[in-house]
């Protein structure tokens, strides 16, 4: 408990120092709802600050509205559902996957889980809600060969989550930047 408290604190001052360097005042703004079935609140909460700094590097200022259940997807609505227990042949090796045309994510939150000690599974789950949500506003099924966007993570891009954040490329930037704008 006093590991995941000294956790929390480090996120939330980490997330603050950015939040006061970067004006969002007139930056895109996408907003996404989120259930989180059997995962927990909090390393769901802290996950989402996670995926909103790392938005906020590129400029795009995410907004969380629904705190119940979410309606269904719409323009304007990214709806994300975090399960457990996927079968084994469900996206085989994939942590989450994006249904481009219907502004869904469904995130495979005991994969996630399996791939790092508990303290970085906010930052991870942060990380995979990202590469998620960037699929949808892309509008496209792409990876790139570096950063967040890459199809496969290896130990040293997990490595790299630990101190801090991964990011866009700057072609996957202006992407997502470009999708934000015309996603509203």
């Amino acid at each position: 408990m006093r590991l995941e408290l000294a956790v929390a604190a480090a996120l939330t001052a980490e997330i603050g120092a950015a939040a006061g360097s970067i004006h969002l005042s007139s930056a895109p703004v996408v907003k996404i709802c989120i259930e989180n079935g059997d995962a927990s609140p909090w390393i769901v909460g802290l996950g989402q600050s996670v995926t909103a700094k790392i938005f906020e590097t590129i400029g795009i200022k995410i907004e969380w509205p629904h705190r119940e259940r979410c309606p269904k997807p719409a323009p304007g609505l990214i709806a994300i559902r975090i399960t457990t227990g996927a079968p084994a042949a469900d996206h085989p090796e994939a942590l989450a996957y994006s249904r481009l045309g219907e502004n869904r994510v469904e995130v495979f939150y005991d994969r996630v889980a399996a791939m790092v000690e508990a303290p970085l599974l906010p930052r991870l789950l942060g990380h995979v809600l990202a590469h998620e949500i960037a699929h949808i506003l892309e509008g496209v099924n792409r990876h790139s060969e570096e950063g967040l966007m890459k199809a496969h993570w290896s130990r040293n891009d997990y490595e790299q989550m630990r101190p801090g954040l991964m990011q866009f490329t700057p072609e996957d930037a202006e992407l997502i930047r470009a999708g934000a704008l015309s996603y509203r």
